[in-house]
């Protein structure tokens, strides 16, 4: 996977993030220092492109961040940094954390990060695994899914959705769970 689809795949796991709320991510909702992201916004499609837009349920949000997907994204803000200076520009602060364009303003479409997913799995031979199955990780695994939920999927040929997202995960690659620390506002 290319750096950039690694890191949203990543995040997508690591926090359940939706793909628009991933799409929509600005530099600004996240805080290295402090080790958080706040979910603010997502994405959605419009004709001709894409329009911000509350989150699916209206809510706002933070996420701390275990060490490992902070460095990633420190990793990744370097290069968009480095992208935006030979593009003779500054990465704003308010630029899109997934940008088509060298200086953020172009976000990544949300079918557009689903086509990028869909070439690795395609590459990966993992059919029947889905970008929305990151979410589903999160929810079932994390969130409580338990060893009835693994035993029934089993009996039924089915792979967890944990098993699935191990099974894009390039061995020996940094992946690191991160806590369940989520606070409302």
């Amino acid at each position: 996977a290319s750096a950039p689809l690694a890191v949203f795949l990543r995040l997508g796991a690591l926090t359940g993030a939706r793909r628009g709320q991933l799409c929509g991510l600005r530099w600004s909702d996240v805080d290295l220092d402090s080790a958080t992201i706040r979910w603010t916004r997502s994405l959605r499609k419009v004709p001709g492109g894409t329009a911000e837009k509350d989150t699916k349920t209206k809510a706002r949000w933070s996420v701390s961040l275990d060490p490992t997907p902070v460095d990633l994204l420190r990793d990744h803000r370097r290069r968009a940094l480095e992208t935006a200076l030979a593009a003779g520009a500054q990465l704003p602060v308010d630029a899109y954390v997934f940008a088509r364009d060298a200086i953020g303003k172009l976000p990544w479409h949300p079918d557009g990060a689903s086509q990028r997913f869909a070439a690795l799995r395609a590459k990966l031979k993992l059919d029947g695994v889905r970008l929305h199955d990151l979410r589903h990780w999160m929810a079932t695994e994390r969130l409580g899914g338990g060893a009835d939920k693994i035993e029934r999927q089993h009996s039924q040929g089915k792979l967890t959705a944990r098993e699935r997202i191990a099974l894009l995960l390039d061995p020996g690659s940094r992946f690191q769970e991160i806590g369940l620390f989520v606070a409302y506002d």
